[in-house]
C-alpha cells in the first residue's frame, strides 16, 4: 500500500510541477541610427545579455543589399563565458530606401544546452544628400547673359563641407573619426581645464570654426565645429567632451554603471519641462521637472560615454529611461508595461526609434507595427499605442477581441483551478478511506483467533465470542473449515 501511495504522489508531482529543460534566458538587441544619407558611414551595435554566464556564437550579420559592410562578415565568437557581449559594425549607405540589419546568436549554458536568439531588426531610412542651395537657385535664375554668368560661377564653386581629419590632442575620439559621422564622445580626467581640437579640411576652399584651444569644465562640454564650403553649404561636427567629476556619483541600472551628471550645460530642455535642483546622495544635481506629469529628469552617462536622460523617482530612487515619441501631434513618454496588462498574443519586441531602443510588443517579429505602453505628455493618461514602423505614425490602441480573449483565459484558468482542487480533494479522500479499510481488515483478522494459554502439551485458544476453549488440533480443523467460508472482507 505504501508503494502505491508513493507512486500516486509521484505521478501527481509530474503533472503539477513544471520542469525547466533549458534554464538559460537571454536577449539580443540591435541599435542603429534611424536615418542616414546616401554615402554616409554609420555604426550598428549588436548587444546580448543573459541571466547567467554563457558562451556566445554570433552568426554572419544579416543586412540589406543597399548597405556595404565595412566590418567583414560580422561573425562573432566569445571564447569566455560571460553574461553580456557587445559588437559594433560599420556600414556605408549605398542607395536610397529602407535598410535593415539583424544578427542571430547561438548560446549555450553550463550543461551544453544550446538555444538561438535573434536580435530585433534595426531599420534605417536612407535619403538623398542635401542638394546645393546655390544650384537650386541657379535653376530659377534669369535667362539674361549676366545672370547666367553669375549662376555658372556659383555652380562651379565647391560644395565640400567635410573634414579630412578631426582629433583632440592626446585624446582618442569615440567612435573613430569618419567624415560622415557627425557626433563623437571623449572622456577627460577631472583635472582637465582645456583641450586642443585639431581639424583638417577635405577641401582647401572651405572654412572651419570652433577648433583650436577650447576651455572645458567639470561635466559635459558640447563642442561644435562648423565647416562651411566655398558655395555656402555647411556641416556641423559635435564633440561631447565629458570632464570626470572629482566626487562622481555613480548608480547601477541593469547591472551597468552610470555616472550622474551634476551640470546640464549643453543639454536641451525637453518640451513641457523646466529647470530644477534636486539632491542625490547628499549632492545638489541640476534636473528637469514636469509639473503636470510630476516627472523629474536627470542626465546619466552610460559605460560607453553616451549622455542620456532618465526619469528619476525621488521616493524610490529608481531610474527609468526617458523615451519621448512624437508623431502626428501626439507626444508620448514610453513606459514599461505590467506584464498582466499586455494584450493577448503580443510578445516583447525591441525596436529602434531615432537611434534609441524602445520596448514594444508585437504579434510577430516580421510585423510593421509595434504596440507601446506610454503616457500622453498633454493629458497625463497612460494607454497602449500602435506605432507604424514604416509611416512612423501613432494611434491609440483598443481591441475588443483582445479583451474577450483575456476574459475567456481568466475563466478557463479559474475552471482548471477548481477542477484541480476537486481532483486533489477526491484523491485525498480515497487515500484516507483505503488506509482505514486496510487497518480495519488487519485488526479484524488478527482478532479472529487470540491465544490465551500456551503450554508444551496443550495449547488453548479463545474464539471471537470469548467462551469456547479448543485444542491445537481442533484449531487446525477450524481454520481449514473457515477458509472455505467467505466474508465481504475476503472478496
Amino acid at each position: 500500500m505504501k508503494k502505491k501511495l508513493i507512486l500516486l504522489v509521484g505521478l501527481l508531482s509530474i503533472l503539477i510541477i513544471p520542469s525547466n529543460v533549458f534554464a538559460l534566458s537571454a536577449s539580443v538587441k540591435c541599435s542603429a541610427p534611424s536615418s542616414v544619407t546616401v554615402g554616409q558611414t554609420f555604426n550598428v551595435t549588436i548587444s546580448g545579455s543573459a541571466d547567467i554566464s554563457t558562451y556566445w556564437n554570433g552568426s554572419a550579420i544579416n543586412s540589406s543589399s543597399n548597405l556595404r559592410s565595412n566590418s567583414g562578415t560580422g561573425v562573432f565568437v566569445e571564447q569566455n563565458s560571460t553574461s553580456s557581449v557587445s559588437k559594433t559594425y560599420s556600414f556605408t549607405a549605398l542607395s536610397e530606401g529602407t535598410a535593415t540589419v539583424s544578427q542571430t546568436f547561438n548560446i549555450s549554458d553550463e550543461n551544453y544546452n544550446d538555444k538561438a536568439y535573434t536580435s530585433n531588426t534595426c531599420t534605417i531610412n536612407i535619403t538623398k544628400p542635401a542638394t546645393s542651395s546655390s544650384a537650386a537657385s541657379s535653376s530659377n535664375s534669369s535667362k539674361s547673359n549676366s545672370n547666367s554668368s553669375t549662376t555658372s560661377t556659383q555652380v562651379n564653386k565647391s560644395s565640400d563641407s567635410s573634414l579630412k581629419s578631426l582629433s583632440i590632442e592626446g585624446i582618442e575620439l569615440k567612435p573613430k573619426f569618419d567624415k560622415n559621422v557627425l557626433e563623437y564622445n571623449v572622456e577627460l580626467s577631472s583635472n582637465t581645464t582645456s583641450i586642443k581640437v585639431i581639424t583638417e579640411k577635405n577641401d582647401d576652399t572651405a572654412t572651419v570654426s570652433g577648433d583650436g584651444e577650447i576651455e572645458v569644465k567639470e561635466g559635459n562640454n558640447v563642442i561644435q565645429i562648423l565647416v562651411t564650403a566655398e558655395n555656402g553649404e555647411s556641416r556641423s561636427y559635435v564633440i561631447n567632451a565629458y570632464v570626470q567629476e572629482k566626487e562622481a556619483i555613480t548608480v547601477k541600472i541593469n547591472n551597468d554603471k552610470y555616472t550622474v551628471i551634476k551640470k546640464l550645460t549643453g543639454i536641451d530642455i525637453p518640451d513641457g519641462f523646466e529647470e530644477k535642483t534636486i539632491v542625490i546622495k547628499d549632492t545638489e544635481i541640476e534636473a528637469f521637472y514636469n509639473k503636470k506629469l510630476d516627472y523629474t529628469l536627470v542626465a546619466l552617462k552610460d559605460p560607453i560615454g553616451n549622455i542620456l536622460l532618465y526619469i528619476y523617482d525621488e521616493n524610490t530612487q529608481e531610474y527609468t529611461k526617458y523615451l519621448p515619441i512624437v508623431s502626428n501631434g501626439i507626444k508620448l513618454i514610453v513606459l514599461d508595461a505590467d506584464y498582466k496588462k499586455i494584450p493577448h498574443r503580443y510578445n516583447k519586441s525591441i525596436f529602434n526609434y531615432n537611434g534609441e531602443e524602445v520596448i514594444g510588443y508585437a504579434l510577430d517579429e516580421t510585423s510593421d507595427f509595434r504596440l507601446i505602453y506610454a503616457q500622453d505628455v498633454e493629458t497625463g493618461e497612460k494607454n497602449f499605442y500602435l506605432y507604424d514602423l514604416k509611416d512612423h505614425t501613432l494611434q491609440r490602441f483598443y481591441n475588443d477581441q483582445v479583451n474577450i480573449y483575456i476574459d475567456l483565459l481568466k475563466k478557463v484558468k479559474l475552471a482548471f483551478m477548481i477542477l484541480g482542487g476537486f481532483i486533489l480533494f477526491l484523491t485525498i479522500i480515497i487515500i484516507v478511506l483505503l488506509s482505514k479499510n486496510v487497518k480495519f481488515k488487519k485488526k479484524y483478522l488478527k482478532s479472529r483467533l487470540s491465544p490465551i494459554d500456551n503450554t508444551i502439551n496443550n495449547v488453548k485458544y479463545q474464539d471471537l465470542e470469548g467462551t469456547t476453549i479448543i485444542k491445537k488440533e481442533e484449531l487446525v480443523d477450524s481454520k481449514k473449515k473457515k477458509k472455505k467460508e467467505k466474508t465481504f472482507l475476503d472478496e
